[in-house]
């Protein structure tokens, strides 16, 4: 298993892995807008153009993958952000005026519009909860709760929650790990307004601000560790990493997300290789509200990701380049770039990483290709939800024929093969019968003494068996029997000649 790193710019598009060396580019993929792609069905990408109203699809995986344009989807306008809801179920997309298109993938239907989901442009939409809400955040400060039932079905939905507590436009938005079917977490935002916060969730409640961090700089992104133990914010001088469990010595660990009471934090920049600061001077900072926190990198970054094991981060920054960094030493170990004779090909808009298992290398390979999967056309008006049930379009695909598995140990496999040959050639006990029509009666009355006759034969051919098996082991017991007799005799007969010996000794001594 690896992960697949996806990552675009302004003129390009990247696909490569993140522990190997393979990397093609998309073709046609122009995209200036952050959070502009999103990933169906595990195997295709989305990409909504910066200057087109128009949805790019790339096949990533199977038989059928390939760096051109798989298929087109026209949209009403321009998509800034969009979303997949389940995997496959709904698409949403939001404009740079704070529109909310919902899609559904299946028929094309466009179920609903939201013409003022937010003030301003919409910058990020999330689903979370297996697809049970809908958080979107804009440059209008606000980061809205949705109910996705609501947003289908309503004609005027109404949002469950809103935060408010940023005073400039929020740029990224996380749900920590421990987010599962329900609405109970805690959500980490970041602001041009230079500060972090980190909210405890519920759908009981209204959203709690439980930290606050603030930087010196602008913040453009944010990442969290599979364990929940760092947080990872994205600024134009580098990356800061945060840790939730602040160290101060060996007897001493903070836990900076309590729930009792809302923490404002200052955080102070180290860079690597600098003093270390000593327990009692951190006691104090934390004493006055300052927190000493790492800096990863000096790039510009704007967008971030973790591996699935939380050892590499993976830094999109402003030229357009995705470095790999290992979080414990600090240390870049690869920089992927995209294939372009430019020097640079914009900042890195999106950043998409995800598992996947690998193909097998064998050069037995299926050469039959399947059936590419289309997509239905997003229509342009809202379905009429008067006429009730809808057609859904649903594309099967044909059987396909796994790759063969390369063999690693030849000499196994020739013996599991000569193993599997030996066990279908063993057909003495197998009885293939074939019943015919009209002949039932007649195998139904003959099948009595037919029965006792084979039940006889078998029983005479089980003595046999055991008579000969007692005759060999009579055979072997008598065998056996000589052999010792003739060991103990010529035990005696030394045993004798040592004692003549021994004797014949003694006398010599006198």
């Amino acid at each position: 298993m690896d992960e697949q790193l996806i990552f675009t710019s302004g003129t390009s598009g990247t696909v490569g892995t993140l522990h190997s060396l393979d990397q093609s580019n998309l073709r046609q993929c122009q995209t200036e807008t952050r959070f502009s792609s999103c990933i169906v069905k595990r195997k295709y990408l989305f990409v909504a153009q910066s200057k087109k109203a128009l949805i790019q699809v790339y096949n990533l995986n199977g038989s059928n993958k390939r760096e051109s344009v798989e298929q087109r989807l026209p949209v009403p306008e321009v998509l800034q952000t969009i979303e997949c809801v389940d995997e496959d179920g709904l698409l949403l997309g939001a404009t740079d005026g704070g529109k909310l298109y919902i899609w559904q993938l299946a028929s094309g239907n466009l179920l609903n519009v939201k013409a003022m989901a937010h003030y301003q442009g919409i910058v990020k939409i999330k689903s979370i909860c297996n697809g049970k809400y809908i958080v979107t955040a804009g440059n209008d400060s606000r980061l809205i709760f949705w109910q996705t039932m609501d947003l289908v079905q309503n004609d005027e939905p109404k949002p469950l929650f809103i935060i408010h507590d940023h005073t400039l436009p929020i740029t990224d938005f996380v749900f920590s790990n421990t987010l599962g079917h329900t609405l109970e977490g805690k959500l980490y935002t970041v602001s041009k307004d230079m500060s972090l916060r980190c909210y405890q969730i519920s759908v009981n409640h209204e959203p709690h601000c439980i930290s606050t961090f603030t930087f010196s700089s602008t913040l453009n992104c944010i990442s969290l560790d599979p364990a929940d133990r760092a947080i990872y914010v994205g600024t134009d001088s580098g990356v800061i990493q945060v840790p939730v469990y602040y160290t101060i010595s060996k007897s001493m660990i903070v836990n900076l997300l309590q729930h009792s009471k809302t923490k404002i934090y200052s955080i102070v920049e180290t860079t690597p290789g600098s003093l270390e600061i000593d327990s009692s001077t951190k006691e104090k900072m934390l004493h006055m509200g300052q927190i000493s926190c790492t800096r990863l990198g000096n790039s510009a970054a704007t967008l971030l990701a973790t591996s699935l094991d939380g050892s590499l981060l993976v830094i999109g920054d402003s030229t357009g380049k995705c470095t790999v960094t290992e979080i414990f030493s600090n240390q870049p170990l690869k920089e992927v770039r995209a294939l372009s004779t430019n020097d640079s090909t914009g900042a890195v808009t999106n950043l998409i990483l995800h598992p996947i298992t690998q193909e097998s290398e064998s050069l037995l390979e299926a050469t039959k290709a399947t059936k590419p999967w289309k997509f239905i056309n997003l229509q342009r008006a809202v379905v009429d939800r008067k006429t009730g049930i809808n057609d859904v379009h649903v594309q099967f695909h044909d059987t396909t024929v796994h790759n063969v598995q390369p063999v690693s140990n030849f000499e196994s496999y020739l013996d599991s093969v000569a193993a599997e040959e030996h066990i279908f050639h063993q057909t003495d006990s197998i009885n293939s019968t074939v019943h015919r029509v009209g002949q039932l009666q007649t195998q139904a009355s003959a099948a009595a003494p037919a029965a006792a006759e084979g039940a006889s034969s078998d029983k005479n051919d089980l003595f046999k068996t055991k008579d000969k098996q007692i005759a060999q082991l009579n055979g072997t017991v008598a065998s056996l029997t000589d052999a010792y007799k003739e060991l103990r005799k010529m035990h005696e007969d030394l045993m004798k000649e040592h004692q003549e010996l021994l004797n014949k000794t003694k006398g010599e001594s006198k």
